[in-house]
C-alpha cells in the first residue's frame, strides 16, 4: 500500500516538472495555445506615444509587469491617503466646529481619547493594506486592479471634502 501511495506521489511530481518544462510540454498543446491568443484583441492596448498608455495597459492581460507595478501604486497611495484623512479628521475635529459622522470613532475617542483613537484606528486600516502590499503577487486579475483604483478614486474624493470642511469651503 505504501509502495503504491509513493509511486502515485513520485508520478505527479513526474508530471508536475514536465508541465513546467516548455521543451517537454505537448507540442500541440502549445500550437493551439498559440494559435488561440493570436488572435486575441486587446481593446484597452494604446499606442505607447499617448500619456494614457501605461495607466490603461495596467488593465490588459498580457502585462503582467505593468499590472504589478500599477497595483503597487494603487496600494501605496491607498495606504497614503487614509494617513492623511487621520491627520486632517485630527485638525478638523480639534480646532474647528466639524463633527465626525463615523460611529466607530466616535465611540473610541469617547473612550481612548480623539488622537489615540485615531491612531488605533488607522493603524488597524493600514495594517490591513499593509496585508494587500505583501501579498500583491496573487492579485492576478484586471478587476482586482479596477477596485483599487476605484478605491483611491473614492478615499480621494474623501479626503478632499474632509480638507474642504476643515477650511471652511465654500463659506
Amino acid at each position: 500500500m505504501a509502495a503504491a501511495k509513493f509511486r502515485k506521489a513520485q508520478r505527479l511530481a513526474d508530471n508536475r516538472n514536465k508541465c513546467r518544462d516548455p521543451m517537454t510540454a505537448w507540442p500541440d498543446r502549445l500550437n493551439d495555445h498559440s494559435r488561440l491568443n493570436r488572435h486575441r484583441v486587446n481593446l484597452l492596448a494604446l499606442p505607447q506615444t499617448t500619456p494614457l498608455a501605461p495607466l490603461l495597459n495596467c488593465f490588459s492581460g498580457s502585462l503582467s509587469q505593468q499590472r504589478f507595478a500599477c497595483n503597487t501604486v494603487l496600494i501605496v497611495l491607498f495606504a497614503l491617503l487614509h494617513i492623511a484623512d487621520g491627520f486632517i479628521t485630527y485638525l478638523g475635529l480639534s480646532f474647528t466646529q466639524v463633527d465626525e459622522v463615523n460611529p466607530l470613532l466616535n465611540y473610541a475617542a469617547g473612550i481612548l481619547g480623539l488622537g489615540r483613537a485615531i491612531v488605533l484606528l488607522k493603524l488597524i486600516i493600514l495594517g490591513c493594506i499593509a496585508a494587500i502590499f505583501f501579498d500583491r503577487c496573487t492579485i492576478k486579475g484586471r478587476w482586482a486592479t479596477v477596485a483599487l483604483m476605484l478605491a483611491v478614486v473614492f478615499y480621494g474624493g474623501v479626503v478632499t471634502n474632509n480638507v474642504l470642511l476643515v477650511v471652511g469651503w465654500p463659506a
